[in-house]
């Protein structure tokens, strides 16, 4: 509930998701006029990997993390991990 009343664009932004997840795991971009938030998803008992586009290495902020990291590029979920980042 914190998230969703201090970052605008997960309540009001315009939505789009992420190609070429592995099965079991499911990514969102939520975008408003003020910030952008991915969130990632790993609905799975295996570990998951994922990268991503290479305009946004350096520019991903970890807002929750749940059994999951950044490694640069790489999103890295262990077992039902979340991750929600903020892209600035």
């Amino acid at each position: 509930i914190w998230l969703r009343k201090n970052h605008s664009a997960l309540c009001n932004g315009e939505i789009s998701f992420f190609d070429g997840l592995p099965s079991g795991m499911m990514a969102y971009l939520r975008e408003d006029e003020n910030e952008s938030i991915a969130v990632f998803m790993n609905f799975t008992a295996l570990n998951k990997q994922y990268s991503v586009d290479d305009k946004f290495i350096g520019r991903l902020h970890e807002l929750l993390s749940l059994s999951a990291q950044i490694d640069g590029c790489r999103i890295i979920l262990n077992a039902y991990g979340v991750l929600i980042l903020n892209i600035v």
